[in-house]
């Protein structure tokens, strides 16, 4: 089964999610060639200028997405889920989601779950990818960053998928990641509320590396 919706025997027995999961393979992959990219002002998702300016606000939120998070998930009628995700850099500078847990549905299912993303930085603009193919190649959202309230940052973006639209919003913070994706269509009507509470990041791993390291020198 594809890793863009959760891979879990009790996600078949659902029959919401699992008429989305055909939908999305039956259909998905006509709809998914880039369109302009979307920008988020007000709340709304509009279009940006082809020729847009560098602003910097891309590259401040995507720094702050490496490193451990933990996971609190809520699926509108459906269920919920509790547990990790990491976003790993590769060596390209693509950063890989992947988060596991376990998921808890109304159906009566518990078991574990996982899926993943790649996260791009491109310009102006951080472009989510499904992970079932190499990087870049199959978008989910095109997200440009806005400032926020302080120093925070906030992106929308809108996938395709047949006659389904997936509507997303992500908030950007230094110690948090929220994501909620909206998902409407002729047979399908659920949100995702997804918060991200920051575990670790590599310079808190290194800092704790040489400290543990300077300890035993000591001692």
């Amino acid at each position: 089964m594809n890793n863009r919706l959760w891979k879990t025997p009790g996600f078949r027995r659902t029959t919401v999610w699992w008429a989305a999961y055909r939908a999305h393979h039956r259909r998905g992959a006509a709809d998914e060639a880039r369109a302009p990219l979307p920008r988020l002002r007000g709340g709304l998702v509009t279009q940006p200028s082809e020729q847009a300016p560098s602003d910097g606000y891309a590259a401040a939120a995507f720094v702050r997405l490496e490193g451990t998070w933990v996971l609190h998930r809520t699926i509108s009628g459906i269920g919920t889920m509790e547990g990790e995700a990491v976003f790993g850099k590769l060596p390209s500078g693509v950063l890989r989601y992947r988060e596991e847990g376990n998921l808890h549905l109304h159906s009566g299912y518990s078991g574990p779950a996982f899926r993943e993303y790649y996260y791009l930085l491109e310009g102006n603009f951080i472009r989510v990818t499904f992970a079932d193919v190499p990087p870049g190649e199959r978008t989910f959202v095109n997200l440009r960053p806005e400032r926020g309230d302080g120093d925070t940052f906030a992106a929308g973006g809108v996938h395709h998928c047949g006659p389904d639209v997936h509507s997303a919003t992500y908030h950007f913070a230094d110690e948090s990641l929220a994501i909620m994706v909206e998902v409407r269509g002729p047979e399908t009507n659920y949100t995702v509320h997804s918060v991200l509470t920051r575990r670790s990041n590599p310079a808190d791993c290194l800092s704790s590396a040489r400290h543990r390291e300077m300890r035993g020198r000591a001692a």
